[in-house]
């Protein structure tokens, strides 16, 4: 089913009291196992010995004391978690597009693919032609090929932009080539003073004259944080281009990110345009589901 504004109003409203209850998370902790140990992706080191020869430091097949020991420690699957959050969310709220949600639900139809959580929520990952097959759902402001990025028509005075638990999914871009790749959950924009109401878990590193002048600043929840696993709230502020044929930029945050410095809006994903269970949904509205955080329990019905 598709949602109507109504029904899109109490999801949004139930998935903003989801991250609140659920971010910030570290790796291991309850929210950590249900987000994302819960679909078999796991982070955990493991480690190996090698042996080398002293002299030029290569590998031996049979060493013996007087070799030099190291022990290599690699993770049994690689990137970040920054994918799984907004997997969770949309599985929370209810989404079943079964091309685009991944995480594993039978009764939706929807599957895992390890790997592909950013993939996923853009384009056809079974698709060979990774940049031009865009999902009709997701919200592109890449700029070229006929295209105008939207964002530049509006964005800087609150008219366009993403809604409240949508995916943003920003990038570094050369020569049409994405790296660095991100993915976020969006909570809410302003403008103002990019520290004002600062309530991180963390604080920036470095600051800079930006901090103190106004912008407007987009209000995130993001895993794929520190130590590439745990999760928390950030503030980013968007930088316009001024131009409809340019990218519209957005800062890191302060969290981690550094080496990544600035990277480019890519688009979203509008939860409104998803295809959702309406039992679930019917529940959301309804109240009958409760958006519990992670040790809470639903409570029993009496009388």
């Amino acid at each position: 089913m598709t949602p109507d504004d109504k029904q899109m109003a109490a999801i949004r409203n139930f998935g903003l009291t989801l991250l609140k209850k659920w971010v910030p998370f570290k790796r291991d902790d309850e929210a950590y196992k249900q987000v994302v140990s819960a679909t078999g992706w796991s982070k955990v080191h493991e480690e190996h010995t090698e042996y080398l020869n002293p002299d030029d430091n290569t590998k031996l097949r049979s060493p013996d004391a007087t070799h030099k020991k190291q022990v290599i420690v690699v993770d049994k699957d690689t990137g970040t978690t920054c994918g799984f959050l907004c997997h969770w969310l949309m599985w929370s709220l209810g989404v079943q597009n079964p091309k685009i949600l991944n995480r594993f639900d039978k009764d939706r139809k929807t599957t895992y693919d390890n790997g592909g959580n950013i993939a996923k929520l853009f384009r056809d990952i079974k698709s060979k032609d990774k940049m031009a097959t865009r999902h009709p759902q997701f919200f592109s402001v890449e700029p070229g090929l006929g295209h105008v990025n939207q964002l530049e028509l509006g964005g800087d005075v609150g008219l366009i932009g993403p809604k409240p638990c949508d995916i943003v999914y920003m990038a570094k871009q050369t020569n049409g080539a994405y790296t660095h790749e991100h993915v976020f959950v969006f909570k809410g924009s302003r403008f103002g003073l990019p520290a004002e109401g600062y309530t991180h878990t963390q604080t920036p590193k470095k600051k800079s004259p930006a901090d103190n002048a106004l912008a407007w600043v987009w209000e995130t929840a993001e895993s794929g944080q520190k130590g590439g696993t745990d999760a928390d709230h950030k503030k980013r502020v968007v930088q316009f281009a001024g131009n409809k044929m340019k990218f519209t930029n957005i800062t890191s945050g302060g969290f981690g990110e550094e080496a990544y410095g600035i990277r480019s809006i890519i688009g979203w994903l509008p939860l409104d345009k998803l295809d959702y269970d309406g039992d679930w949904v019917n529940d959301i509205v309804s109240g009958k589901r409760q958006p519990l955080g992670p040790t809470e329990k639903a409570a029993v019905p009496t009388g």
